[in-house]
């Protein structure tokens, strides 16, 4: 599968966009949260040598136990997938 430029920048800014909603739902709701997994590389990497870094899938993000009813409440609306594990 060739994946161009254009594309592959779509993906990224789909995937910033989505941590950038899930930032505000959670905040909305007062939820403490860490961006984690491949993007958080990715955004570590970015930071520092953008050639170098690789766009994941998906995005991992990690709450406290004690935030997963509000977890699951705050990004119901967003409409996107969500697992536990």
């Amino acid at each position: 599968m060739l994946l161009t430029i254009t594309a592959y920048d779509a993906h990224v800014e789909q995937l910033r966009d989505t941590v950038r909603r899930l930032a505000d739902a959670f905040a909305q709701a007062g939820i403490e949260y860490r961006v984690i997994g491949g993007l958080a590389v990715f955004f570590h990497v970015a930071a520092r040598n953008p050639g170098a870094a690789r766009a994941t899938r998906d995005v991992d993000v990690a709450v406290a136990p004690s935030w997963l009813a509000r977890r699951c409440e705050a990004s119901s609306s967003l409409r996107l997938p969500t697992s536990s594990g």
